[in-house]
C-alpha cells in the first residue's frame, strides 16, 4: 500500500518521491553503529539515504527536532522508536495522522479524517464534547461535503493498537486487528461503541451543516465488522506496523485486506516520508544538515 498513490487522486502530490528508476540500494557507510539498520531491498534513493544517516547517527542530539507540522513537533528520539524491535510511539502515530490529514486538506478532497490517538484518549478521559470539538474541529475534522471514511486509531492499556474505519457511504463501522481474542472481542466493541457516540454527539453541531446535509447519520447505530484477511499473528509487536498499513489505504480503503507485512521496511519508509515530504515544515532545514553529514562521513 502506497499513500503517495492510492490517496492522492484529483491533483498531482508535489512531495519529492523517487521514481522506480531513480531508486538505488543505497546502504549506510560501514564503521558506524547506526540506529536503523539499512538492507539494500529497503531501495533508499540517495536523498533518503542521507536522511537516515543523519537521523540515525549514534552520536546526534535525541531531542532535535527533526519534524514540525502544525504545532506538533517530531524529535529523533520520537524517530529512534521506528528503528526495528523498538515500541513505535504515540508522537509517530500522530505523525502519520498529521501528514494523511495534510495529504487530504491540500490535494485531495478531504474525504477522509484521521483522527489522532489522543482522540480515543481524550474520549476516555470524559473529556466533554464543546472541548472535543475545540480540539478537534479545526486541524483534525474540517467540514467537507466530500467526507467518506473516518479513522480512528486507537491503544489499549496494554499498548496494543488496533483501528475502526466509519465508511459513511456503506454506513458501517470497520474493526481492522492483529491480535484480538475471544476475550478482547466485547471490550473493544464497546470502546469503538463509545467512541462513535462522542463523534455522534460532535458532528451534530452546526459546524458540520454542510458536511452532512441530507445524510442520516448514527455512528453508534450502524454495524460494526470485522475487516477480512488480517492475520492474527498471536501477538501486539507488530500491530503498529500493521496499523500504519491500513492508514495508508485512505479514501481507497477496503475491507477485505492482502498482503503481506514487511514490518522493517515499512518502519524505514514511514521514517523517509514524514521527514521528506512537504507538510514538515523543517524539510529543507534537515535534507541540508543531512547532505552536509552525508559528505562528512564519506570523507
Amino acid at each position: 500500500m502506497n499513500v503517495d498513490s492510492t490517496s492522492s487522486k484529483g491533483k498531482k502530490l508535489v512531495n519529492r518521491s523517487a521514481t522506480d528508476d531513480e531508486k538505488q540500494t543505497n546502504v549506510l557507510p560501514k564503521g558506524i553503529q547506526w540506529n536503523f539498520h539499512v538492507t539494500s531491498d529497503m531501495q533508499l534513493d540517495l536523498v533518503e539515504a542521507q536522511i537516515i544517516a543523519y537521523v540515525y547517527h549514534p552520536n546526534k542530539d535525541k531531542e532535535e527536532p527533526l519534524v514540525s507540522s502544525n504545532g506538533i513537533i517530531g524529535y529523533r528520539s520520537d524517530f529512534d522508536t521506528l528503528a526495528p524491535g523498538m515500541i513505535i510511539n504515540d508522537k509517530i502515530m500522530t505523525l502519520i495522522c498529521r501528514r494523511s490529514t495534510w495529504i487530504q486538506n491540500n490535494y485531495n478532497r478531504g474525504a477522509v479524517w484521521y483522527l489522532p490517538p489522543s482522540f480515543a484518549e481524550d474520549v476516555f478521559s470524559g473529556m466533554s464534547t464543546f472541548k472535543l470539538i475545540d480540539r478537534y474541529f479545526r486541524n483534525w475534522m474540517e467540514p467537507n461535503s466530500n467526507l467518506k471514511y473516518i479513522y480512528v486509531p486507537i491503544k489499549t492499556e496494554t499498548g496494543h493498537w488496533f483501528l475502526m474505519v466509519i465508511s459513511l457511504e456503506l454506513q458501517i463501522k470497520y474493526h481492522l486487528d492483529s491480535f484480538c481474542r475471544m476475550e478482547d472481542i466485547e471490550c473493544r466493541s464497546t470502546t469503538m461503541s463509545i467512541l462513535s457516540n462522542s463523534l455522534n454527539r460532535m458532528v451534530r453541531f452546526p459546524y458540520y451543516g454542510t458536511t452532512f446535509d441530507g445524510r442520516s447519520i448514527d455512528f453508534l447505530g450502524w454495524p460494526l465488522e470485522q475487516a477480512k484477511g488480517i492475520p492474527n499473528c498471536g501477538h501486539s509487536d507488530n500491530a503498529a506496523a500493521w496499523l500504519i498499513e491500513w492508514i495508508d489505504m485512505g479514501e481507497c480503503f477496503t475491507s477485505n485486506i492482502q498482503g503481506e507485512l514487511l514490518e522493517n521496511n515499512i518502519r524505514i519508509r514511514t521514517a523517509t516520508r514524514l521527514l521528506l515530504e512537504m507538510y514538515n515544515e523543517l524539510k529543507t532545514t534537515i535534507e541540508v544538515e543531512a547532505k552536509e553529514n552525508w559528505r562528512l562521513i564519506n570523507s
